[in-house]
């Protein structure tokens, strides 16, 4: 990536100093990663982004972490050429996987985006999700693809909107309920300079995505995953780059350009599960709503596919995400126990029971609730 080609445009804003692309371009040349692999990736320092592409330049991979990590994750002494990024990945297995990306991956999944939703230099990109998960990396190859403005800024997101006359946003659900729920000519304000939020990384409450219709903010939907280098669709429209086709119980694979290279393992090898024609299998179901293949357990003899039940929730008025896991049972087996985030009512288990009976089977009906805590974005 050749930062001079757009020369004097902007191509970063932060709180304190504006760089312009051939700044930037100096700020890379000037540091030395020879001693460097993993980041941690603050999103308080914009310096972290310079670094991060010395590393790209340098041919060196880099592995943004977590600051909240408490141990920064050990990485083996011989990693295969030719990567650009490691990033971990839990899925819904919740166990870590390094996913690995070659700086093609990020490029391509960064075209596709932008031949189908072009910016340019007028338009400013908000750095609202953390750059240890691809949904940040890909708002940097987005922005810097297309000659647009990144603003890397500290202020509540409204404000960083407003001062800075954000046009393009990324926004998980829980980013643009809370959004919404501010000042109500400052969001009318905000949404005249928006040209494109985009949506992903957890199921959207649509109660949630009406009102933002509502409120004039540009929603687009989309479906993605870290082994996709990001977004695969946009409101349903597979994006250029990306392949998909649905297999046995309808099961989504994926190919492309945008596909990653693998799992980096503990010996330093890298592991990239296809069949014998190249597909990936996501193990997502595709449907009215998308469900995992592996999160189906049965209770009692029926299968139970936890979205279906967490769609149902947040369907109701104040919730904004939902969890449904399986809890044993002596009778059953497993039945669903539920976790919400609720911003606005206080629900009881029994008021959640009478709700879904409406929209539910008994069997599917939770039979205990607990508390969601507050949780970042995920792949988008």
């Amino acid at each position: 990536m050749n930062f001079e080609l757009f020369g004097k445009e902007t191509a970063l804003i932060t709180d304190e100093i504006i760089l312009s692309y051939k700044e930037l371009e100096n700020c890379i040349q000037m540091i030395d990663p020879s001693e460097m692999n993993a980041v941690f990736a603050t999103n308080k320092n914009w310096e972290e982004i310079p670094l991060l592409f010395s590393l790209f330049r340098h041919q060196k991979m880099a592995f943004p972490v977590n600051p909240k990590f408490p141990l920064l994750p050990t990485l083996p002494e011989n990693i295969p050429a030719g990567l650009a990024t490691c990033i971990l990945t839990s899925g819904s297995s919740g166990t870590p996987k390094r996913a690995c990306h070659s700086l093609s991956n990020h490029i391509y999944n960064a075209q596709g985006f932008l031949e189908r939703f072009p910016m340019g230099a007028p338009d400013r990109y908000l750095l609202s999700l953390p750059l240890y998960h691809v949904g940040g990396l890909a708002i940097l190859f987005r922005t810097f693809l297309s000659g647009s403005c990144l603003v890397f800024s500290q202020k509540p997101m409204l404000q960083a909107i407003l001062d800075y006359k954000i046009t393009h946003l990324s926004l998980v659900p829980t980013q643009l309920y809370r959004l919404l729920q501010e000042d109500a000519d400052l969001v009318t304000e905000a949404a005249s300079h928006l040209k494109f939020v985009l949506l992903g990384g957890a199921p959207l409450p649509p109660a949630l995505y009406q009102e933002a219709l509502e409120k004039g903010f540009p929603v687009h939907r989309s479906y993605g995953m870290t082994e996709m280098s990001s977004v695969v669709t946009v409101e349903s429209e597979l994006l250029h780059y990306r392949e998909v086709k649905t297999g046995l119980g309808n099961e989504i694979f994926v190919k492309g350009k945008t596909l990653f290279q693998g799992y980096l393992m503990d010996d330093g090898e890298l592991t990239l599960p296809l069949d014998h024609e190249g597909w990936f299998a996501t193990k997502d179901i595709a449907g009215e709503h998308i469900s995992r293949k592996d999160r189906l357990f049965i209770s009692g003899g029926e299968n139970i596919q936890p979205e279906e039940i967490e769609h149902a929730l947040l369907s109701l008025p104040g919730i904004i995400r939902a969890k449904v896991v399986p809890q044993t049972d002596k009778e059953f087996g497993q039945r669903p126990f539920a976790y919400i985030q609720d911003e606005t009512h206080a629900y009881t288990l029994e008021e959640i029971q009478t709700a879904l009976r409406k929209k539910l089977p008994g069997y599917k009906i939770p039979t205990g609730l607990g508390s969601m805590p507050a949780k970042g974005p995920k792949d988008f």
